[in-house]
């Protein structure tokens, strides 16, 4: 797969649910997030997205903090009976928000190099 990423996205173990505000529909589901930057996320979704939707979400981040951001979904693998793994570019955060991820990705490269460094 072609890689279109924006900024380096860290690991986020975190599970919440979204919601679709593009069709008029009241639509929820739950998603698990496996990876996080200031411009994407990442993450399983046992029901099938459609490419292009867009879902309200509140992420919760490392320090407890809640981001809330609009997810637009803009690729989607097929994992078969594991459901599927989506990539949504991240809108309307704020500077302070992006602030906030960019810290995220900072602490974790660091912590990374003082693994390889052990």
């Amino acid at each position: 797969m072609e890689e279109r990423r924006k900024a380096k996205r860290m690991d986020l173990q975190s599970t919440i649910t979204v919601k679709r505000i593009d069709n008029g529909k009241d639509e929820e589901v739950s998603i698990d997030i496996k990876d996080l930057s200031k411009s994407g996320i990442g993450f399983d979704c046992k029901q099938e997205l459609e490419e292009g939707a867009i879902y309200q979400s509140s992420i919760v981040i490392w320090t407890q903090e809640v981001i809330p951001a609009l997810l637009k979904i803009v690729r989607k693998l097929d994992r078969g009976e594991n459901g599927y793994f989506y990539g949504a570019q991240l809108m309307g955060l704020s500077d302070i928000d992006k602030f906030r991820i960019a810290v995220y990705e900072v602490i974790g490269v660091r912590e990374e190099d003082e693994e390889e460094d052990d």
